[in-house]
């Protein structure tokens, strides 16, 4: 009776270090990912030119005040404390959308106000739909949203102004 006992003991302990393998074996396989020969994966740029630009003009109007992100996801700025079914569609509805330019306080790190750039009358339907719902978002989270023209050039000073950063702040 010992003898079944300790042999169960051991079938027991053999299949449970099997079991602990074949789960590693599994999981290295489906985190791991194979590219087939042909694929050909190359970083892109993050900024275009114009963007660039634009945001080396951000960054000098609020540099003492706020650190400036680019192409940030909104999922990403904004904590979403809803239970049941109306998360999922909420999550999806957002699962997309990305800022152009974010400015976090440093000291708090958190996001206080988006910059939009975008020119209205080539924007398709669908886009400026996106852009409502975004914002509605971004307004419903306390995050103040600033519009700007895509084809115009801004001075230091009116960024300042058009972000709320007057002397007096």
């Amino acid at each position: 009776m010992e003898y079944v006992a300790i042999g169960m003991g051991v079938v027991a302990i053999v299949v449970v270090f099997w079991q602990m393998a074949r789960r590693s074996k599994h999981s290295d396989q489906e985190d791991a990912i194979t590219l087939p020969s042909h694929v050909v994966v190359k970083p892109q740029e993050l900024l275009t030119a114009g963007e660039l630009a634009f945001y080396n003009m951000i960054q000098l109007a609020v540099h003492d005040r706020y650190l400036v992100l680019a192409k940030v996801p909104l999922r990403a700025v904004l904590s979403l404390q809803v239970d049941g079914a109306v998360r999922l569609p909420l999550l999806r509805r957002m699962a997309l959308k990305q800022l152009d330019f974010v400015l976090m306080h440093p000291g708090s790190r958190t996001i206080e106000q988006v910059i939009v750039v975008g020119d209205a009358h080539s924007d398709t339907e669908e886009h400026q739909v996106g852009q409502k719902e975004t914002q509605e978002f971004l307004r419903a989270a306390g995050i103040r949203v600033t519009t700007l023209g895509r084809n115009r050039a801004y001075t230091v000073q009116e960024l300042e102004r058009m972000c709320g950063l007057g002397d007096d702040d």
